[in-house]
C-alpha cells in the first residue's frame, strides 16, 4: 500500500499534517499557533492542593486549570519522608523489581514448551500495568505509540504483589503523608485538558527520539517494542544495547522504528536524548511554575512517529518548514532524504490532493462503505456508538454472505475512522447480526488486525449476547469533531432542530389567548 505524508505550513495561523494511503486520509494532525499543544511538555510546577479522598494532587504548572497528578504517578524521590525510610523504600523497590521479573519469567516457563522467547516477551508485555506505587515506571503509552516495555516493568497478579510487599515490609504510604502543598515538583503532561478536566500529569519523565525513548528518572525500566516480532532482530538490538553506555539511573525503550537500524544510529539517538535531558534537568530549580522543556512542533513529531522507508513521498508546502524538516531528517534518517520534496504550485497542497474534501467527510455522521453499506457514528458524553448498515449493498450470494462481507468492510473502515477522527474512550459497535459463531470470530479477528495499525492503545472485548462489540481507545487529545466545532447556543449541543410545539392544528389558538392559559 502506497503511503504519503503531506505537511501544509503555508498558513501563518496553523500547521496541518496528513498521512494518506490508497484508502484515503488515514490520520490528520494540526497545530494552531494560538492554541499550541502542550502534551509531553515538561514543567516545574507547585503542588496547589492535596486530595486524600482522590489520592491525588493538583499541580499549578502555569495553566488556568491546574493539572491532575495521581499518587501512582509520583516518583518516590519526591516523598517528603525521613531519609532512612526513603532509602529502605528504594532498596525494596529494587528487590521487588528483580523478584517481579523472576516471577514473571517463571510463570511463562510453566506455560510454554517451545518458542520460549516469543511467549516470554508477548505474554509478559501484555500484563504490564502501572498501578503499583512500588514499581512506578509510569510513562504514557501513547508517547511511545503503544510500545510496551519488557520484563523489567512487568507486574504479576495482585496476590504476588501483595506477597512481595509483605516480604520486604514496605509501608503503604498515603499521598497526604508524602506530598505537601507548596512543594515544587518536576512534571510532564501526559494528557491535555478536555472540557472541564485539567491536564493529566506524571513525574516519570520520558523523552522520545526517533528510535529510542529515554526514561531519565526510571532506573532498570525499558525494553524493546513488541511490534518488532523477529527474534533475531530483537537479539541484535539487545546486543547493541549492551554496548551502549546508558547511565544506571536511566532506562530506555527501543521503538518499532529501530528495526534494522545500525548501532551508530541508535547510539546517536540515545546520546541526543541524554544531552537533552541534561539541559532540561539543569533548569529544575528556581521559581515555578515554568516551562523547562517544550516538544517540537507538530510536523517534526509526526515525522518522528510515522516516517519510514515504507513511505513514497513527503511533501512540504512552505520554504522555511522544508529547510527545518530537511535538516531534521538529514540528522536522524539520512536514507529518507530522497523522498522529501518541496511543494510549489499555485493550487494549495491539500486542494491538489483533495484532502480538504476528505476531512470534511470525516465530520459527517454517515460514512459510506465501498460496496454501498454505511456507518452511522454518534458521539455522546459517555461513549461513541457506531451502527453498521447494509444500505445499498445487496450482494450476489446468500444474505449471510452479504452481511459478512459488509461487516468486514465496516471493520476496516471503523478502524480507519477511529484514527482519523481520533475518537477515544468507550466505543460500542453494532455490527449486523450473523448467525454462525465462526463468522463472528472471523469478523472480530479482522477488526483486531485493522486496529493493530493504530498507534494509540486499544482494547477489544468479545461480541456480546446482543451482538455488540465493546472496545476502548485511549483518549490522547481532542478529537477531530471537537477541534473543528463549537456547541450550538440554540440547542445546547443537542444537534436537533426542535419544531414549534404549537404547530399542531389540533391546538385551539383561541385558548392560547384566554386568561386561563395565560395564568
Amino acid at each position: 500500500m502506497e503511503k504519503n505524508l503531506f505537511i501544509d505550513a503555508s498558513h501563518p495561523e496553523e500547521t496541518r499534517v496528513v498521512l494518506k494511503s490508497d484508502n484515503g486520509v488515514e490520520e490528520y494532525e494540526y497545530e494552531n499557533k494560538n492554541r499550541l499543544n502542550f502534551k509531553n511538555n515538561i514543567y516545574l510546577g507547585t503542588v496547589s492542593r492535596v486530595e486524600p479522598s482522590l489520592q491525588a494532587a493538583f499541580i499549578n504548572f502555569g495553566r488556568v486549570k491546574h493539572g491532575f497528578l495521581a499518587f501512582n504517578d509520583i516518583q518516590s524521590d519526591y516523598y517528603q519522608i525521613p531519609t532512612e525510610d526513603k532509602d529502605r523504600l528504594k532498596e525494596a523497590e529494587e528487590k521487588i523489581r528483580e523478584d517481579l521479573k523472576k516471577t514473571s519469567l517463571e510463570e511463562v516457563d510453566q506455560n510454554s514448551n517451545d518458542n520460549h522467547e516469543s511467549v516470554n516477551e508477548n505474554n509478559i508485555e501484555e500484563n504490564i500495568n502501572e498501578t503499583t506505587q512500588l514499581d512506578n515506571n509510569n510513562f504514557e503509552e501513547e508517547k511511545l505509540n503503544a510500545e510496551v516495555p519488557l520484563v523489567e516493568t512487568v507486574q504479576p497478579n495482585q496476590n504476588v504483589r501483595e506477597k512481595l510487599k509483605n516480604t520486604y515490609g514496605v509501608k503503604r504510604y498515603k499521598i497526604q503523608e508524602v506530598i505537601k502543598p507548596g512543594q515544587v515538583i518536576l512534571i510532564q503532561v501526559t494528557k491535555e485538558e478536555r472540557g472541564n478536566k485539567g491536564a493529566a500529569l506524571t513525574t516519570f519523565i520520558s523523552l522520545a527520539g526517533k528510535f529510542m525513548v529515554l526514561m531519565p528518572n526510571t532506573a532498570k525500566g525499558g525494553g524493546i517494542s513488541r511490534k518488532i516480532f523477529n527474534s533475531s532482530d530483537r537479539t541484535k538490538i539487545r546486543s547493541i544495547l549492551n554496548e551502549i553506555e546508558i547511565p544506571k539511573s536511566m532506562g530506555v525503550i527501543v521503538r518499532t522504528a529501530a528495526e534494522g537500524v545500525s548501532e551508530e544510529s541508535l547510539k546517536n539517538d540515545i546520546d541526543k536524548l541524554i544531552s537533552e535531558w541534561e539541559k532540561t534537568s539543569s533548569k529544575d530549580s528556581g521559581s515555578s511554575p515554568v516551562l523547562i522543556h517544550e516538544e517540537p512542533d507538530i510536523s517534526i513529531k509526526v515525522i518522528r512517529e510515522h516516517l519510514s522507508s515504507n513511505f513514497k513521498k513527503l511533501l512540504i508546502e512552505n520554504n522555511e518548514k522544508f529547510e527545518d524538516i530537511k535538516s531534521y531528517i538529514s540528522d536522524t534518517s539520512p536514507e529518507l532524504n530522497e523522498i522529501v520534496e518541496k511543494y510549489s504550485d499555485d493550487l494549495d497542497l491539500f486542494e491538489r490532493y483533495h484532502i480538504e474534501d476528505q476531512i470534511k467527510k470525516a465530520l459527517d455522521r454517515k460514512v459510506w462503505l465501498p460496496s454501498g453499506g454505511h456507518l452511522i457514528i454518534d458521539r455522546t458524553e459517555a461513549l461513541t456508538v457506531i451502527d453498521v448498515n447494509t444500505g445499498k449493498f445487496v450482494g450476489k450470494d446468500s444474505l449471510e454472505q452479504t452481511v459478512f462481507e459488509n461487516n468486514l468492510e465496516a471493520a476496516e473502515e471503523i478502524a480507519r475512522q477511529l484514527r482519523l477522527r481520533d475518537i477515544g474512550g468507550i466505543i460500542v459497535i453494532d455490527f449486523i447480526d450473523m448467525e454462525t459463531q465462526k463468522r463472528q470470530q472471523e469478523l472480530l479477528s479482522k477488526f483486531k488486525q485493522e486496529l493493530a495499525k493504530d498507534k494509540t492503545r486499544t482494547q477489544v472485548f468479545d461480541i456480546s449476547r446482543l451482538g455488540l462489540v465493546e472496545m476502548t481507545r485511549k483518549n490522547v487529545s481532542a478529537g477531530l469533531i471537537e477541534s473543528f466545532s463549537d456547541e450550538c447556543e440554540e440547542c445546547n449541543g443537542r444537534g436537533l432542530i426542535i419544531g414549534d410545539i404549537f404547530s399542531n392544528n389540533s391546538v385551539d389558538t383561541d385558548l392560547l389567548e384566554s386568561e386561563a392559559v395565560v395564568e
